[in-house]
Parts: structure tokens; C-alpha cells; sequence
């Protein structure tokens, strides 16, 4: 008995493991594809249509979030959640036979060698720091945590200052002193944070307080990510005609209402889709016009290194989101479940109302010759 107990403890294990790895593939994968994609695009691009290019090509990766998580709930309720990874074989397929045969190619040049050096020290320096600050927040001040936030933090600035020396720096952080590139990186950011706290938060609130199963709470994410899609090559063409600036703050403001809707719960059941559905407008328009000012912020030869950054920033903002938002249920929840839904709308609220401090201060596009 006790060998076959520790027989399945052994499986399990291996499964966790096989997914945690297999997860760490799916994210470079995307590390890869998103930026390239994105730097090709903004140096094709004129200038002066650069809001509607992001909007349309957002459209197009809004329909995953869109998408996913009702097909999800589908999943989960009539197949297995196995099936959430097994889907994704027949996706990858397709994009690695479209990479190979759709994309334009590509010059080739040797002049610039992979900065090896920044690699290992962001690569790991990042990682480090959130899986400390992660611990930190979820089990407290511990020797293994404290440890990696130390060397995380010790790895990062390193690579910080190596990219400051090195002649071809893995990203170039000299772009941080184009005016306005700043803002619209960490707007970016916290408009990340609010789009990936709130798709851990949502679903559980809808499941726990209102009592959906799993496929009517994955639709219900759909209508939000559907807000998403459809508002974005509008934001595009505002973005164009009167700025970043003024649509980026609208879209802010538009996140901040719909997210402190859910602070009267009893009046969700009446307009909880429409909300959701308003609240992906407002996150179109608070995060598109942001990244589309960092693109305008930097000349073409540079626009590979400000896909880096960007991206960066929003895998950054996400991945703290989703971190704050487990922290303050988990801590909350010990003494009342509404307690930590208040306390987790909250904290969507204070990323909304920092983006919306933040988009104020985006910049003009930076005037240059395509």
C-alpha cells in the first residue's frame, strides 16, 4: 500500500513538473513570435497610420483571450482540462508552417553577435525577483524568498548596467530617455496587470459568488475579450486622427468605471455583461494607444528593441498582477470570501486609476523621416 501511495506521489510530481516546463516552453514561444511580429510590422508601417496598424493587428490577438476562455469552460465541463494544452498542438502547427511559408523573408546579418552575457542576467534576474516578491507576499519574509528577490534584484541592475556598456546590448534601455517612451511603457504595463489581475479575479468571483459553472463564467470573459476585439481598430483610428494621449485617458477612465462596478454586487446581475463587455473596450483603449506612443516614441532602426521592451513591460505588469491579486485573495480570504473580492477589485482599481495618472503624461510622436 504504502508503494503504491508513493508510486502515484511520484506521478503527480512528474505531472506538475511536465507542466511547469511545458508552460516555460509555451512562454518563449511567445517571447519570440510577439516581438518580431510586432518590430516587423511598426517598421513597415507609416507613422501616421501606426494607431490603425496596432488596432487592426490587435483585433486579430485580442480573439485568443476573446476566445479562450469560453472555449475553456467548454472544455473543462464536457471533455477534461487536459484538453486546455492538447488544443494548442494544432495552433502551434499552423503558425510554425506560416512562419515558414506566409512571412516575408528576412536579411540576415552577422554584424551583431547575441549579447550571451544579458541573456543570463535578465533571464534569470527577472524570474528570480518575481518568484521572491511572489513568496514574500503569499508566505512572508522567508531564507529562500528573501534570497531570490535578493539575487534578482542583484541580476536585473547588472543587467542594467551591462546593457549600458556594451556595444550591442541585448535591449537597448537608452531608448528610456526618448520623451514620453517611459509613460507609455508602464501604462502599458498597468493596463497589463489590470487585463491579466482581473482574468484570475473575475472568473472566480463569478463561480464562487454568483454561483456559474465554468462555461457560462468562460462566457462571460468572452464578452469581455469580444469588447476588446471590437473596440480596438476603433481605438486604432482615434488614436491616429486625436492622439495616444486623449485616448489612452479615456480608455483608462472607462477601465476604472467598469472595474468599480463590481463593488455593488447586487446590481451585477443586471448588467454583468454589459460591464464585462465595457470593461474590454476600456482595456482596448487604455493599453493600444500605449503601446502605439512607444512605437512613435523611438525611430525605425529602433523599433526591434521597443517591441522587446513592450512586451517586456506587459509580460511584467501581467505576470504581477496575476501575483498581487492570488496574494491579496489568499490573504483576505482567511476571514471572508466577499472580503477578498473587495480587496481584489480594489487593487484593479488602483492599476486602473495608475494608468490613468500615467497616460497623462504621454508624449506627441516623435517627428522623423520614414
Amino acid at each position: 500500500m504504502n508503494h503504491n501511495r508513493h508510486r502515484q506521489g511520484t506521478q503527480s510530481r512528474l505531472w506538475v513538473y511536465g507542466l511547469i516546463v511545458a508552460r516555460c516552453l509555451q512562454g518563449l514561444a511567445a517571447g519570440l513570435m510577439v516581438p518580431v511580429g510586432q518590430a516587423m510590422l511598426s517598421e513597415a508601417a507609416n507613422r501616421q497610420q501606426l494607431g490603425r496598424l496596432m488596432g487592426t493587428v490587435g483585433f486579430a490577438v485580442a480573439l485568443g483571450p476573446a476566445l479562450g476562455p469560453g472555449l475553456g469552460g467548454v472544455l473543462i465541463d464536457n471533455l477534461s482540462w487536459r484538453w486546455l494544452f492538447w488544443i494548442n498542438l494544432p495552433v502551434g502547427i499552423i503558425a510554425a508552417v506560416a512562419a515558414k511559408y506566409v512571412l516575408p523573408p528576412d536579411e540576415v546579418s552577422h554584424a551583431n553577435r547575441l549579447d550571451t552575457i544579458g541573456v543570463i542576467l535578465i533571464g534569470l534576474g527577472l524570474p528570480l525577483a518575481l518568484y521572491g516578491s511572489a513568496e514574500i507576499g503569499a508566505m512572508g519574509i522567508t531564507t529562500s524568498s528573501t534570497l531570490s528577490l535578493t539575487f534578482g534584484i542583484i541580476l536585473t541592475i547588472s543587467f542594467i548596467i551591462h546593457a549600458r556598456r556594451s556595444r550591442t546590448p541585448l535591449i537597448d534601455i537608452r531608448l528610456f530617455r526618448r520623451a514620453g517612451f517611459v509613460a507609455a511603457v508602464v501604462t502599458a504595463s498597468l493596463t497589463g496587470a489590470a487585463m491579466y489581475g482581473g482574468l484570475l479575479l473575475i472568473p472566480i468571483f463569478l463561480q464562487d459568488s454568483l454561483h456559474q459553472s465554468p462555461t457560462d463564467a468562460g462566457l462571460m470573459l468572452f464578452l469581455m475579450g469580444l469588447g476588446s476585439a471590437v473596440i480596438l481598430p476603433i481605438a486604432g483610428n482615434l488614436t491616429d486622427r486625436y492622439g495616444a494621449l486623449a485616448v489612452c485617458l479615456v480608455g483608462s477612465t472607462i477601465l476604472l468605471l467598469s472595474t468599480a462596478a463590481f463593488f455593488w454586487p447586487s446590481m451585477l446581475p443586471l448588467a454583468l455583461a454589459s460591464i464585462l463587455f465595457v470593461r474590454g473596450g476600456g482595456l482596448a483603449l487604455a493599453q493600444m494607444p500605449a503601446m502605439t506612443a512607444a512605437y512613435a516614441a523611438v525611430l525605425k532602426n529602433e523599433t526591434s528593441d521597443a517591441a522587446t521592451i513592450i512586451n517586456i513591460a506587459q509580460r511584467l505588469g501581467g505576470a504581477l498582477g496575476a501575483i498581487t491579486t492570488v496574494i491579496v485573495l489568499e490573504q483576505a480570504a482567511t476571514t471572508d470570501n466577499q472580503l477578498a473580492y473587495e480587496w481584489g477589485g480594489a487593487l484593479l482599481v488602483a492599476f486602473a486609476v495608475a494608468s490613468t495618472v500615467t497616460s497623462t503624461l504621454l508624449k506627441p510622436p516623435l517627428k522623423q523621416s520614414d
